[in-house]
């Protein structure tokens, strides 16, 4: 494992880095527990997009998180929502700090991006609101930002607001 932190103990990520099909153990630890009333709901069929993921994990550049949620939700018939969705989800809970601030980055290029981005924007931010993430790690820049943004609802930003404001006593515990 070259020195890397173990993600998820006893699961080698070092051998299918991006690939699009993970390991069946590392989509199961990296995404925790799931209750059998989740799987119902959704199916039976959502699983994390696993080089999502991965990047979220690592704390990737914005631009490459940005990318793969682009490749996802361009899939037809909305084929990608789920995986963005369940990535999200695990990546923010499983993330560093850094990881998590790199899905925040990705969020504000695509509110960035213009139009054609909006929509991607919109459903990334919902993805993040309904992640079960209770606090998220951001830069006074990056509140800046998200709370100018004209791409977000103002429910969205108001509650990317809450999420992203760490008491000041914590903010130097931690950074």
């Amino acid at each position: 494992s070259g020195g890397e932190p173990e993600l998820a103990p006893g699961v080698d990520f070092s051998v299918a880095e991006f690939s699009e099909t993970p390991p069946p153990r590392a989509v199961a630890a990296a995404a925790g527990p799931v209750a059998a009333d989740d799987d119902a709901a959704r199916g039976g069929e959502a699983a994390a997009d696993y080089p999502l993921l991965r990047l979220l994990q690592l704390a990737a550049p914005a631009e490459e998180v940005a990318a793969r949620v682009r490749t996802l939700f361009s899939r037809p018939r909305g084929e990608g929502l789920p995986a963005i969705s369940e990535a999200v989800r695990a990546g923010l809970a499983a993330a560093s700090v850094a990881g998590q601030r790199a899905c925040v980055d990705a969020l504000i290029a695509l509110c960035s991006s213009g139009y054609d981005d909006a929509v991607v924007a919109r459903s990334l931010a919902n993805d993040i609101l309904l992640s079960g993430c209770n606090r998220l790690p951001c830069t006074p820049r990056q509140l800046r930002l998200l709370e100018q943004s004209a791409v977000l609802t103002e429910h969205q930003r108001a509650k990317l607001h809450i999420l992203g404001t760490v008491p000041r006593r914590q903010w130097h515990d931690k950074f």
